[in-house]
């Protein structure tokens, strides 16, 4: 491994010393590297659908992540994954998620009138598709 970027080594070992099997972190690791990530609010009354379009354009289906956070404080993790569609029932909405090669959709379909939300996405740039 290249002796250059950022190392966190585990307790006892001396990071400038350590091998890959020491280290809890490095920036030479193949970790999943975030390429976008943010939030957006949305209302709604009782059944009624939007989509929120999130533009990626990486040219490739991106593994990716949605959440919210409700108005009682709690997170629900409405999804990972690549590419496919995925629903569930989402705390006090129905999500419906997509990613294409430039976009992440979410879809969200409301179950009461005057619903608001907070929901929260990340693209990772690793591609893993060929």
């Amino acid at each position: 491994m290249a002796n250059y970027g950022a190392k966190v080594s585990q307790a006892g070992y001396d990071v400038k010393t350590a091998t890959d099997r020491q280290l809890v972190f490095s920036s030479a690791f193949n970790t999943a590297k975030i390429v976008l990530a943010g939030s957006t609010t949305e209302s709604g009354n009782a059944w009624q659908t939007k989509t929120k379009e999130i533009t990626h354009s990486l040219g490739y289906v991106p593994l990716w992540l949605v959440f919210y956070k409700s108005s009682a404080g709690t997170y629900y993790k409405w999804g990972h994954g690549f590419g496919d569609w995925l629903a569930g029932d989402g705390g006090g909405v129905y999500p419906t998620i997509k990613a294409d090669t430039s976009k992440l959709y979410v879809t969200i379909t409301f179950r009461a009138n005057g619903e608001t939300i907070t929901f929260y996405y990340v693209i990772f740039a690793n591609q893993i598709e060929t």
